[in-house]
């Protein structure tokens, strides 16, 4: 009886160590099952975080362009000429609408060959992120010159690339400053 026991009890113990063996494989395999869904898992969220950002950082610069972008209507107002090597010191230009265009009215002119009234810039129309182009009256009173004007980024200076009322000044800025 005592051989039947022990060949009974190492039946047993092969088959506990059979059993445990096959679970703790089948855990294993759980385990592992566990580990390739989180790899899978993080590398998805790692994916989806890099897709945010990109879709963030695209939104971020559209909208930034179309804030610091300038349209006509931000001309809009009374500019006064800042000092340079001619007499137009202080002469104030109004930028208004009139009849769906742009122009620059004359408000005040330091010297006689502007009047007070006259159009100095006319058909004014965007050329670009913050570039406008119109035509510039010269002191002449009669020639207008094609010209770009860009206008700076807080919308307080103008710079005319343009021809300074004097064939003499060809091709140097005129800067005008927001009254």
């Amino acid at each position: 009886m005592n051989q039947q026991y022990q060949q009974k009890e190492t039946k047993d113990r092969k088959q506990d160590a059979a059993s445990l063996y096959f679970h703790d494989e089948a855990d294993n395999r759980r385990e592992r099952g566990v580990k390739k869904s989180n790899k899978r898992k993080s590398s998805s969220s790692i994916i989806k975080l890099v897709a945010i950002v990109i879709i963030a950082v695209v939104a971020i610069a559209g909208i930034g362009f179309m804030v610091v972008s300038k349209d006509v209507s931000d001309l809009e107002g009374e500019w006064v000429r800042q000092p340079d090597d001619t007499d137009f010191a202080g002469m104030i230009v109004e930028i208004k609408e009139d009849g769906g265009k742009y122009i620059g009215v004359i408000k005040y002119s330091p010297v006689d060959s502007f009047s007070v009234g006259e159009h100095k810039w006319s058909d004014m129309t965007k050329a670009g992120f913050n570039t406008f182009y119109e035509y510039d009256l010269l002191d002449d009173g009669i020639t207008r010159v094609h010209t770009k004007i860009k206008i700076s980024l807080d919308g307080k200076t103008l710079t005319n690339n343009s021809t300074n009322q004097n064939a003499i000044y060809y091709g140097k800025n005129q800067v005008w400053k927001k009254k």
